[in-house]
């Protein structure tokens, strides 16, 4: 078992990039052969998994409001992953699943993103795997998306007037230039909205404060789509992949309550927005979308047959799955975009 992060605080892709990889082997002509050797070559980089701690906090013995409000402290990573863990042998795991993403879907952003999409790989891992490794995998997912939990903007207690998420993005003007420069400059996505989060400039928190999930998603990640195919940026390749996570885990938690989830991914977007030098969109979900030529998919995936690249596996996996369900070519657009980037 290989630790959740790697390198300087880098989450591992390990398992989602596997998944992906084997779910498209069919359409990319590869098998199991081409993801055994991904994985040697991935694993290399990866550190073992640290030994079990003894808990810095036993949540099992604090109210749940009490153990949810610590969520975000990654020193209680193992407390996490111990707790949700004992909860999933006794409830399930589709019950802790829906309460931890509702509970803790508006602190997404950041280095949470990932926490949400292993969430989802652990769903997609759960047919061809024993039930033992898939919740295994649940626990681990669910206990760093807590222990990574990053709010942007908490909820606000008082209803008022609100745009969505498609409004903001046409009409919220980036942050000043030299204070996208100096966000940029801390290349990992998770510190720029540690900063975010922290610096709490009028601008930022106004920003957040105002916006709402988007009416559509499907429409704003088309359009969202349609900026990547020609601007393959890498924060916006994880806005893409996270929107299309919390649209598997819909559909694999009947009954869950995507808000909070979306609320949070709507700060993720227009934090990405705000910070990088993404073209304005115009009333997206009013606009007529672009219809590009959709690139044939078996030439979208051809590279990844030899690529070392984990984004683009993941990249791939999510844009064609969103083409499947939706039909809109903007999706392929944008895989071709990332994999020829990245693979």
């Amino acid at each position: 078992m290989f630790d959740l992060e790697w390198g300087r605080a880098l989450s591992s892709h390990d398992t989602m990039a596997l998944v992906a990889l084997a779910r498209l082997a069919e359409r990319g002509g590869w098998g199991v052969a081409r993801v055994e050797a991904f994985a040697r070559a991935y694993r290399e980089k990866l550190r073992p998994a640290p030994p079990e701690s003894p808990p810095l906090a036993s949540l099992e013995q604090l109210a749940p409001d009490d153990a949810w409000a610590l969520a975000g402290e990654y020193a209680l990573l193992a407390d996490f992953t111990r707790w949700l863990g004992a909860r999933i042998a006794h409830e399930g795991p589709e019950a802790v699943a829906r309460e931890t993403l509702t509970r803790l879907g508006r602190g997404m952003p950041g280095a949470a993103g990932h926490g949400l999409l292993r969430v989802a790989f652990a769903f997609e891992l759960r047919a061809c795997v024993r039930e033992e490794t898939f919740r295994e995998e649940l626990t681990r997912a669910l206990g760093y998306f807590a222990a990574r939990s990053l709010v942007l903007a908490p909820r606000d207690g008082q209803a008022s007037p609100r745009r969505d998420l498609d409004e903001a993005l046409a009409t919220t003007p980036p942050l000043p230039e030299p204070r996208r420069l100096s966000l940029r400059r801390l290349g990992l996505i998770s510190l720029q909205h540690t900063a975010i989060a922290r610096s709490r400039t009028e601008a930022t928190r106004r920003a957040f404060a105002e916006v709402g999930p988007p009416a559509d998603p499907r429409a704003t990640l088309g359009h969202l789509a349609g900026i990547a195919a020609t601007l393959p940026d890498f924060t916006l390749l994880h806005a893409l992949t996270t929107g299309h996570a919390i649209l598997t885990l819909s559909s694999a938690l009947p009954g869950l309550d995507t808000a909070e989830l979306f609320a949070g991914w709507s700060h993720f977007v227009l934090a990405t927005a705000l910070v990088q030098p993404l073209p304005r969109i115009a009333a997206p979900r009013r606009a007529a979308p672009d219809a590009p030529d959709a690139p044939d998919v078996g030439e979208i995936l051809a590279p990844l047959a030899t690529s070392p690249d984990d984004h683009a596996a993941k990249a791939a996996f999510a844009l064609i799955a969103l083409h499947d369900a939706t039909g809109d070519a903007r999706f392929l657009a944008a895989a071709k975009s990332y994999v020829d980037a990245f693979a």
